[in-house]
């Protein structure tokens, strides 16, 4: 409308707007540039007279034409304004000045409204405890972030509570039982809890989780599906929801799912080797993209976030961040960026943190680094808040010399950083785990020596062999995978066994010829000689995930945690030590937790129960005598246990893991 401005400024205005990001203005410099440079020309006089025809004019009374003169003989109107800039150059000179200020402050508002909004959340955080919620095992946040949905673990038993945040008030929605919660998700109207858990028959040991809903205040609880086990991720529309079920209906093998919100109309959208399995998959905001994590080892990744289209099944490769194990997966509400639960080499990947990655480019980055341990998570509809459940770890050696039948005269001989396992080494010191090294320790506390580990690599799981071998399995982040090494009890003689990506926990045969492993990728019970070479298989059933074996005193029956997927429950079973077969399968106490091991006299097995929040050891007879209770401690759960090689002093690695539920809010003024 002013005659007198120069058609390359609305050019600049034009470019600065631009919605396009790739078109318009990439730095400040470069507007700059372009503005100094039509200061320059219009004060010269530069400026040619086809410039004109880019000029958009409103006002009936400017006529438009091309360069030169008009019918009529007239000047253009783009003739005009050049010779209006010449006779006013000063004039000129000045408005370009003052535009020039109101373009940056008008490239200031611009920047915000196209780039602030693009800075990803959670860089300043808060992290606030929610009282009450003590033992909390699982969370889940309601989708307008008023209520949390919430497992209590206390004394074995779980239960499923509701919290209103802004009123602290706490109502119980299903009483305690003894099963294990596995998911936990509100439907995306709120109305509905939607939850996994054990079967009540098979206790929390179980590997097979039926989904239920339940209406927020309460009720009968509603049967969905039977074996889930991931939480269930819903469709924008809440119509539909994505699901994992591995091992079934064929073991080694897992499924992504899609079904009704009533469970019903289940189909397979994709499938895979239980090797790569789908640990947590999550149903993007705009509905054209599934996301889950995969253990897969490349190059310098462990752990991949992938998308899988939920029409045609197709899957790309989303993240695949370095030295780095992602687990629990949630989107942010505008599908820009995907909240995870990870671990990584920095805490020798036994401490999860909270991370974010963005979406698509897949860029990720911590927003919690600290001493705790975070497991579970979900986000309030408006992405400003992360539930998430705060875990710690107690655990400390105790010894007992045996000279009291029930074992009660143990004591602790360590403290400080937790300890993961406790083995006995041949001249009747113990070995345990200290970061990424082995110790030896005497029954009362004392170093004796350390298997150190090497720059970029972690040694863990030890067990002593009767010639004074140490076996343990060593993480490597070269190769990214984790061995079966043998070396003197000093450390020195290292020597790898196996060249698998996942080979653990190892144990020496009583002759120290063999040592026997599981590898985890399938997962399956493996020997290999002492001296290394190629692995076999032990037995063709297929091994508990989260069970270990032992080996009989006489060197020719293995004790292994199996699993009956016909009746759906972990059982115990015998096998041959030189044919593989398995001799004989026994019912677990459903109150079982951890290893089995032989009794000294190899006349039971032995594993710990968990009644009323605390664990003790148990025994189960051969001869099918009833089973009895061996220790009689009145606290803390054991997490690791092995008699001495006389079979008369037990070690035992006993503590506990206090959780709570926090909210992680995004700060963003900060």
């Amino acid at each position: 409308m002013n005659p007198a401005v120069p058609p390359k400024l609305e050019d600049i205005i034009s470019k600065l707007l631009e919605k396009d990001r790739e078109l318009r203005y990439q730095s400040a410099a470069e507007l700059r540039s372009d503005l100094k440079r039509l200061k320059r020309d219009t004060e010269s006089g530069r400026l040619q007279a086809q410039d004109s025809e880019a000029v958009r004019v409103s006002s009936a009374n400017v006529s438009v034409a091309g360069a030169g003169r008009g019918p009529s003989g007239s000047a253009s109107s783009g003739s005009a304004l050049v010779a209006a800039a010449r006779q006013h150059k000063a004039g000129v000179g000045v408005m370009v000045a003052v535009v020039l200020l109101l373009i940056a402050a008008a490239a200031f508002g611009v920047y915000s409204l196209f780039f602030s909004s693009r800075i990803q959340p959670f860089q300043s955080i808060k992290i606030t405890k929610i009282n009450g919620t003590h033992n909390a095992r699982l969370g889940a946040m309601s989708p307008d972030g008023n209520y949390l949905a919430y497992v209590l673990n206390n004394e074995g038993n779980e239960s499923l509570w509701l919290r209103h945040l802004s009123s602290e008030s706490n109502v119980q929605i299903i009483a305690p039982e003894h099963v294990q919660y596995s998911g936990l998700r509100f439907s995306p109207d709120g109305s509905h809890i939607y939850f996994s858990h054990t079967l009540l028959v098979s206790g929390p040991a179980s590997q097979e989780y039926d989904l239920y809903r339940i209406p927020v205040l309460g009720g009968t609880p509603q049967l969905l599906v039977k074996d889930i086990d991931t939480n269930p991720s819903f469709s924008s529309d809440g119509r539909r929801f994505a699901f994992v079920r591995a091992n079934d209906p064929d073991p080694g093998k897992y499924h992504l799912l899609i079904a009704n919100a009533d469970g019903s109309n289940e189909k397979s959208i994709f499938a895979g080797p239980m090797a790569n399995v789908v640990s947590d998959a999550a149903w993007s905001p705009d509905g054209k993209a599934i996301v889950g994590t995969v253990f897969d080892q490349a190059e310098d990744s462990i752990s991949t976030l992938i998308s899988i289209d939920p029409d045609t099944g197709a899957q790309r490769t989303i993240s695949r961040p370095p030295y780095t194990l992602l687990r629990n997966v949630s989107w942010l509400p505008d599908g820009r960026a995907l909240a995870v639960i990870y671990s990584s080499r920095e805490t020798n990947f036994n401490r999860q943190q909270v991370g974010l990655i963005s979406y698509p480019d897949g860029k990720f980055r911590p927003i919690t680094a600290d001493t705790n341990d975070y497991a579970n998570l979900s986000i309030a509809a408006d992405g400003a808040t992360i539930a998430t459940v705060m875990r710690q770890a107690f655990r400390d050696v105790y010894v007992s010399s045996g000279l009291k039948a029930d074992y009660s005269d143990a004591r602790q001989i360590t403290s400080g950083d937790p300890v993961p396992v406790v083995a006995w080494a041949r001249d009747n010191n113990l070995l345990t785990e200290q970061g990424t090294s082995i110790r030896e320790i005497s029954p009362n506390g004392e170093l004796k020596g350390e298997i150190a580990s090497e720059k970029e690599s972690a040694a863990m799981q030890p067990n002593g062999c009767s010639d004074g071998h140490v076996v343990f399995a060593r993480g490597m982040v070269k190769t990214l995978s984790v061995n079966i090494w043998r070396s003197e009890a000093d450390g020195t003689g290292l020597h790898r066994l196996t060249e698998g990506k996942r080979d653990m926990y190892p144990m020496c045969s009583p002759d120290s010829k063999t040592v026997f492993y599981m590898d985890m990728t399938v997962p399956a019970y493996m020997k290999v000689s002492i001296d290394g070479g190629q692995p076999e298989r032990v037995t063709k059933d297929f091994a508990e995930f989260n069970a270990s074996f032992d080996i009989a005193r006489d060197g020719k029956t293995l004790a292994l945690g199996t699993y009956d997927f016909k009746a759906q429950r972990p059982t115990l079973s015998l096998a041959s030590l030189e044919s593989g077969q398995i001799l004989r399968t026994f019912e677990y106490d459903p109150r079982h937790q951890g290893q089995p091991r032989f009794s000294p006299d190899d006349k039971g097995i032995v594993y710990p129960v968990r009644e009323k929040g605390v664990d003790n050891l148990w025994l189960q007879p051969l001869d099918g005598g009833p089973g009895r209770q061996l220790t009689n401690f009145t606290s803390l759960r054991i997490y690791s246990y092995q008699w001495s090689p006389d079979g008369k002093s037990l070690a035992l690695v006993r503590g506990d893991s206090p959780s709570d539920l926090v909210l992680i809010q995004n700060s963003p003024g900060k």
